[in-house]
């Protein structure tokens, strides 16, 4: 990969340290799921 975009092989490394660091640094946030009922379908004969 580092070869075909003409990167050296450090800096394809550099990229994922600073990557991982910013990930790890981000807190963690989570999307309260809410569970609605099915809705009522009427059956057709």
């Amino acid at each position: 990969m580092a070869r075909r975009h003409v990167l050296t092989p450090q800096q394809l490394f550099t990229w994922r340290r600073e990557a991982r660091k910013r990930a790890e640094a981000e807190a963690l946030s989570f999307v309260p799921a809410i569970v609605a009922p099915e809705p009522v379908v009427a059956k057709v004969a």
